[in-house]
């Protein structure tokens, strides 16, 4: 297999990656979802029955949050551990290879569409200590209102 083979085979891992990552979150938001509306909708039964219609208002209102809240603790966490697995894999693979295969690899995905995907490329050229900027910015130009070091209060 050629170094463009390889690297284009590397490329695809980690859109893999990515959209196994964001696959993942969204079945177990899904999945998250029919209990949480399952239970907003036994508490606006209960609150109708008991409360009236501000019960039914003050129901719906916890009733949302709450499923909200569930379903983004469930999908994110799912989504955390699914980018910590796979983003350790493929450091596994990248790591037997030299620091320009790396970056050859890495650096076109930090502008893939798929925001998993720039995220495990991300981790991964901090990870093997690749910078985020091919060249460092230089410092600013003075500009003539820069205190001296005579004038820095003490």
């Amino acid at each position: 297999m050629s170094d463009e083979q390889q690297i284009a085979a590397l490329r695809e891992e980690v859109r893999r990656a990515g959209r196994s990552t964001q696959t993942a979150r969204w079945i177990m938001g899904g999945v998250v979802s029919i209990p949480a509306a399952a239970v907003a909708l036994t508490g606006l039964v209960f609150a109708a029955l008991y409360g009236g219609w501000g019960g039914v208002v003050t129901g719906f209102l916890c009733a949302a949050i709450s499923g909200t809240v569930m379903i983004a603790a469930a999908a994110l966490s799912v989504g955390a551990l699914c980018h910590f697995y796979y983003s350790r894999r493929i450091a596994r693979w990248l790591a037997e290879k030299p620091s320009s295969v790396r970056v050859d690899v890495l650096q076109p995905l930090l502008r893939d569409p798929l925001g998993d995907t720039r995220n495990i490329a991300d981790w991964l050229l901090t990870e093997f200590g690749v910078p985020a900027e091919l060249a460092p910015a230089s410092a600013p130009d003075a500009c003539g209102d820069e205190a001296s070091p005579a004038e820095v209060a003490e």
